[in-house]
């Protein structure tokens, strides 16, 4: 909630589900914290150059702050079909660490080798 600039931010901690507990209150000046989400829909085309890839973009995540929260492989379509059959979603701290590290020369370096190995979405959320 925001509060005179301030995002007023406060973390409960209750034990064992009951509603008594602990409450600490806190300020956030400035803009509030917005992760950002990374989610690459991928279909391999050349599985050698893929791998050539997924071998050397891990290196890239760190320095920016961003983090691989899943791999993954489709196991099926629910509700309509989507692009390709596997899935990375990573999360960085905000948008502009997100774009930093896209814009990175050290990524942009395997965006080559990435288009010969697959045909990848790459779309950014914040939440």
């Amino acid at each position: 909630m925001r509060r005179g600039g301030c995002w007023h931010v406060v973390n409960l901690a209750f034990a064992q589900e009951r509603v008594s507990g602990s409450m600490e209150v806190h300020y956030q000046c400035g803009p509030p914290f917005m992760p950002a989400y990374l989610v690459g829909l991928i279909r391999v085309t050349d599985p050698a150059q893929w791998q050539r890839y997924v071998e050397r973009v891990g290196a890239t995540f760190p320095p920016h702050g961003g983090q691989v929260l899943l791999r993954g492989v489709k196991a099926t379509d629910l509700a309509r079909s989507t692009h390709g059959e596997r899935i990375v979603v990573a999360e960085f701290a905000d948008l502009a660490a997100l774009r930093a590290w896209h814009d990175s020369p050290e990524y942009q370096a395997l965006v080559a080798l990435r288009e010969a190995g697959a045909e990848v979405v790459l779309t950014a959320y914040e939440g």
